[in-house]
């Protein structure tokens, strides 16, 4: 539970600061896009994800919102909405994502991509067609299947609700974050943690984006507690 608390922490503090992750290329926007004009994409995805499994959620709709005031203040994000509302373009999802994989830098767009989990997780799950929605999106935004991967699993392990409370969130077995039968012998214990660590390490991870950093280093961490907390049960 305690990785779990965490890395939602850490997603949360990712998307609360990545106004400026959307637009990192310092050189500025180019093709003529303006602030607005990503504000509104951003928005047309969200709805794609959020119209995905065919249910409407008041609390993905209000979490879009709220999300946006706080990012960009209520003049800017009320902007958005209205742009949204008149936006010819909103259902073409596949064009928006190419138009943001040539606007802005890898990492924004990874930014984008941990957004539309929070926005799939906001009313306490997240379904099949919302995942198959984001990937779709994430390979048109031009994400490669391992980063798109390491935030899927985060997010798809324990789909927590924004608004719940940290309490509500399911703990993992140890034996489920080693990838093990509960029946495991201490030899397959030992060998499947041994790979994890391997894939997992920070040393590993240091030439993919900060973003998947965070989430490795947690996971990491993760495989750690659950190895020492085997080890200790079944005294190895």
């Amino acid at each position: 539970m305690t990785f779990i608390i965490i890395v939602a922490i850490i997603l949360y503090f990712l998307f609360r600061n990545s106004s400026v992750k959307f637009y990192s290329n310092t050189s500025g926007i180019p093709h003529g896009f303006t602030y607005d004009d990503i504000d509104v994409r951003i928005l047309a995805l969200s709805s794609a994800v959020i119209k995905a499994d065919g249910h409407i959620s008041p609390e993905e709709i209000g979490f879009v919102r709220r999300s946006f005031i706080s990012q960009y203040g209520q003049m800017r994000a009320e902007r958005a909405f209205a742009n949204f509302k008149s936006f010819p373009n909103k259902n073409s999802v596949e064009h928006i994502c190419r138009e943001l994989h040539f606007t802005l830098s890898y990492d924004s767009r990874q930014s984008i991509l941990v957004f539309l989990f929070h926005v799939a997780s906001a009313d306490g799950n997240i379904s099949d067609r919302e995942v198959r929605t984001i990937a779709s999106i994430a390979s048109w935004l031009g994400i490669a299947q391992q980063h798109f991967y390491h935030i899927y699993t985060v997010f798809a392990q324990n789909a927590y609700s924004a608004a719940g409370s940290a309490s509500e969130q399911p703990s993992r077995s140890p034996y489920d974050v080693l990838g093990v039968d509960e029946m495991a012998s201490v030899e397959q214990i030992k060998q499947s943690y041994r790979i994890l660590v391997k894939k997992y390490h920070p040393d590993r991870m240091v030439k993919y984006p900060e973003a998947e950093q965070k989430i490795a280093r947690e996971k990491f961490i993760e495989i750690q507690k659950a190895y020492e907390r085997l080890k200790k049960e079944r005294n190895f």
